[in-house]
């Protein structure tokens, strides 16, 4: 039970600094097209040049049935989503997911989960992180990694999705729920 209060203190302490870095940024703000001089709107500050726009969101995801998949961001055709399987192979996982209703996407991290070198045709899905423990098992984790996808859509534009791996925790068979995502994900629409 202490370790369970443990955990709890430390996700109110996660989504607590999400919620903070989330007001700090700001909002949607659109960037200045064709140079480096202008500021976004809503106190964003300058997007740098080719930013049409950015956006900062924290989410936090709760699933509790085997095959239950959540979005959490989407840019364009990029998305990303938590998934929760239970009972896979007598193991209980959440991932987290990023694919592309279009083709030539890419996506890296610092681990070797996305394959840097190749682009994605549509629909492709790659697993930006995965939490795997024995069905019915306790376990919680964060992602110091993070993972991050760009890629077109059917006119051309750029699209840039990163999820932090500094806030990106994960649990399973906790707090009530079978599987659970917290972090903080940032979109980006970008002229190229």
């Amino acid at each position: 039970m202490r370790t369970l209060a443990t955990l709890a203190t430390l996700l109110l302490g996660l989504v607590t600094t999400a919620a903070l870095v989330v007001t700090v940024i700001g909002p949607l703000h659109a960037g200045h097209k064709g140079g480096g001089e202008g500021h976004g709107g809503g106190g964003g500050g300058d997007t740098g040049e080719g930013v049409i726009s950015a956006k900062v969101s924290e989410f936090f995801l709760t699933m509790d049935t085997d095959g239950e998949e959540k979005t959490i961001a989407t840019a364009g055709p990029l998305e990303v989503f938590a998934r929760c399987r239970l009972g896979d192979g007598g193991e209980d996982f959440v991932e987290v997911v990023v694919t592309s209703s279009e083709p030539g996407w890419i996506c890296a991290e610092l681990g070797v989960r996305c394959d840097a070198t190749t682009l994605l045709g549509s629909g492709a899905l790659s697993v930006a992180l995965r939490l795997r423990t024995p069905a019915g098992q306790l376990k919680y984790a964060l992602d110091a990694d993070g993972s991050n996808a760009i890629g077109p859509d059917a006119e051309g534009a750029l699209f840039f999705i990163s999820i932090d791996g500094d806030t990106l925790g994960l649990g399973l068979n906790i707090f009530g729920h079978k599987c659970l995502a917290v972090g903080i994900v940032s979109i980006m629409e970008i002229e190229d």
